[in-house]
């Protein structure tokens, strides 16, 4: 019987033991007890060249882009790489970070004197939330990750393609033309006036699309999956229109709910 109480009470001691160093480790940031080696302090590049495309391409940093009186890049990241080749600035992670790791800021400012366009605009995330004041390209590519997106404007005067990751997509105001977008496992929440050819195909979460104009400036054409999907508030099922000035919508739907309104 004592021995029996011996074992029961070594077991509470490792337990608790065991309990004491898992809540220590989770506690240490990145690389132990030292200063987290992917982050550094804050600095700034001032970009002073000609810049007509701009690439992102990084794995586990907020990255917010707004307007500004100038070209400039400011990063906490240790292994950002910014390079500048002809006319195109890139930013790109040169270690691969845990798409876990927390606390890394990219931010990039676009001058905002008058109407600016790129020629090209792509920005793949992983990880990472997206804030940007204004996006606009003549060709744009987003390939979204795991964070919410947000867009104040966005606009694509030749073509946009736009995979979606697991967050929420929000667009507040667009005019995109021939756009193929592939949703993830997130939410989306678009007002814009879709113009060309689009392409739209959903998978599991709920979708507002806001159109701009009136349901007979646009050709639409759906395939309902397994979800529901409103147009204007009424339930459709396969649904289609002929008419429209604008463009035209090709949509595929999946399990989540997708709903289609217009501005008029």
């Amino acid at each position: 019987m004592i021995s029996q109480r011996k074992r029961g009470q070594r077991a509470v001691f490792l337990l608790k033991a065991l309990f004491v160093i898992l809540a220590v480790a989770f506690t240490l940031p990145l690389g132990g007890c030292s200063e987290d080696p992917i982050l550094e302090e804050s600095r700034v590049y001032n970009i002073n060249d000609d810049i007509r495309s701009l690439k992102i391409d990084i794995i586990a940093a907020d990255l917010t882009v707004e307007k500004a009186d100038r070209f400039y890049v400011e990063t906490n990241l240790r292994y950002l790489s910014v390079s500048i080749n002809g006319d195109t600035l890139i930013l790109k992670d040169k270690k691969d970070t845990p798409v876990t790791f927390k606390g890394g800021i990219l931010k990039v400012g676009i001058p905002a004197d008058g109407f600016f366009e790129f020629d090209s605009l792509s920005i793949s995330t992983g990880a990472a939330n997206l804030m940007a004041d204004s996006l606009s390209a003549k060709a744009l590519e987003l390939k979204l990750g795991a964070g919410n997106v947000t867009i104040g404007s966005l606009s694509a005067s030749e073509s946009a393609k736009i995979d979606g990751g697991a967050g929420k997509f929000t667009v507040h105001d667009g005019v995109i033309k021939n756009m193929t977008l592939n949703m993830g496992v997130g939410d989306l929440s678009m007002t814009a006036a879709l113009l060309g050819k689009n392409e739209m195909n959903f998978s599991i979460g709920r979708s507002e699309l806001n159109l701009a104009g009136s349901r007979e400036d646009y050709s639409i054409e759906i395939e309902k999956g397994i979800g529901t999907v409103r147009v204007d508030g009424i339930e459709v099922t396969d649904f289609g229109t002929s008419a429209g000035n604008l463009g035209s919508v090709k949509l595929k739907g999946g399990i989540g709910e997708i709903n289609i309104t217009f501005t008029e």
